[in-house]
Parts: structure tokens; C-alpha cells; sequence
């Protein structure tokens, strides 16, 4: 049967982030370095949400249509390293990149404006900072001479969700976590790049059994009401850069 207490969930709506963006290879074009060890790199990358306001929507007594703000923030960064090889013998072939990077994504609610709701209204969605390692493969395909189609994608090994994971809203939770990342390079000018891609992550929950929200919302803790949930993030972007 259907639960009177049905959890809200969070409607998304599109959004401006901004961010920054680092591969470095700093042996790439060293003569004495081993082939082998000019291959290892560096990676990082922060974003951050420009602004972003949830809302609560609720019926007054008299039955018109309420809604209180909640003000919230997104933001992530990550860093880590990578090892790619070129594919064949052409300096202008394929690359295949190996990586593995330390992640933290963070969407989180400022709840002091909740004072606002009647007693009878609940706010039940979590803020969650998503701690994170994200091992993964991607390809660097060149087209033409100017430009290069990209591909990675990783897998998450989760080490902590904030929030979400506390007894008094959803409790332990295994996740499931994966990312897509697609785009195209266009070189503007020999060092000038410029690229356009998509964005496609999830956070799939199975909750344990020990969370308020998750058990008590028909009055019953003994049994698990709400057994799962999923989080999903997508993204186009537009990027310049610089080849050194």
C-alpha cells in the first residue's frame, strides 16, 4: 500500500555553475624522464553552483498555496592523478587515459528559514556530502586536426554521505554510484581550445533500516517504509582553455 507520509523528493531545474579545470602533464615532453613515467599526470577541478534557492510548497489552512525558501548550495571539487598511452605509433593517434581521483560533492540546505512551516509540514530531503573515490577509464579521439572527441567514465567507491546517513533522517545506506562524461574539443588557435560536453552522474541509495525517515513514516519502526532512493546530477557545459 501507499504511505500517507510519502517522502517529498527534490525537483531539479536547471542552474549556472562555474568552475575550473586542471590536467598537467609534467613530464610529457621531458628527454630523460622513462617513457613510462612521462605517461603519470595530475588532475583537479572545482565547480560551484552561482546561486540556487529550493522551496518548500505547502496549503495553509484556508487551502491557498505557500511556499517557504530554502536557501542552498552546490558545490564539488576533485583531485587525483592519471596515466594514459597513446594508441599505435602516430603522435596524433588515440589516447587511452587510466584515473583515480578524490572526490567531494556537496548539495546542502540552510534550514534556519524552516522555522517558517506550520508544525504539520515537514521538510524531509537531506543535504548530502558525497565523499568519494572515482576510478575510471576515458578516451581522447582526435578528429581532423583541430579537433578531439572525449570520453571517461567512472565508477564511485563511496566513503561518506553527510547528512543523509545520520539516524534521524535516512540512516546507513549502501550506494551505487557512476559518472558519463562526453564532449568535444575545438582548438581555436594552437593553444586556445574550447569544449562542449554533458555530464551524466548517479548516487543510487539502499537504505538499512535504521533511519527515522526511513522507517517510522507510518508509526511502525519496526519495518523499513522507504528502502531505497537516487540521487542524479546532469550537466552540459562550455570550457576555454590552454595547451602548454
Amino acid at each position: 500500500p501507499l504511505l500517507a507520509d510519502q517522502p517529498q523528493g527534490y525537483l531539479g531545474f536547471p542552474v549556472v555553475m562555474v568552475g575550473a579545470q586542471m590536467e598537467l602533464f609534467p613530464t610529457a615532453k621531458s628527454h630523460t624522464m622513462a617513457p613510462k613515467l612521462r605517461r603519470i599526470g595530475l588532475l583537479a577541478s572545482y565547480d560551484r553552483v552561482l546561486k540556487i534557492e529550493s522551496r518548500v510548497s505547502y496549503r495553509d489552512d484556508g487551502g491557498a498555496e505557500r511556499s517557504v525558501p530554502v536557501p542552498t548550495k552546490q558545490e564539488s571539487f576533485a583531485i587525483g592523478g592519471a596515466y594514459r598511452w597513446l594508441v599505435g605509433k602516430a603522435q596524433t593517434g588515440p589516447v587511452v587515459q587510466a584515473q583515480l581521483r578524490y572526490n567531494q560533492l556537496k548539495f546542502v540546505f540552510d534550514t534556519s528559514t524552516l522555522a517558517a512551516l506550520p508544525g504539520d509540514v515537514r521538510f524531509d530531503v537531506p543535504s548530502v556530502t558525497y565523499k568519494y573515490l572515482d576510478p575510471g577509464m576515458g578516451l581522447r579521439l582526435p578528429i581532423g586536426e583541430s579537433t578531439k572527441f572525449i570520453v571517461d567514465g567512472r565508477v564511485f567507491i563511496m566513503m561518506s554521505t553527510g547528512d543523509l546517513q545520520r539516524e534521524d533522517q535516512y540512516g546507513a545506506t549502501k550506494v551505487l554510484g557512476f559518472d558519463f562524461d562526453a564532449a568535444f574539443d575545438f582548438l581555436a588557435t594552437k593553444k586556445v581550445y574550447i569544449r562542449a560536453g554533458f555530464r551524466y552522474s548517479r548516487f543510487s541509495h539502499t537504505f538499512g533500516g535504521n533511519g527515522e525517515l526511513s522507517n517510522n513514516r507510518d508509526n511502525d519502526p519496526t519495518d523499513i517504509d522507504v528502502s531505497g532512493a537516487r540521487d542524479n546530477f546532469m550537466s552540459g557545459y562550455l570550457q576555454s582553455g590552454f595547451n602548454f
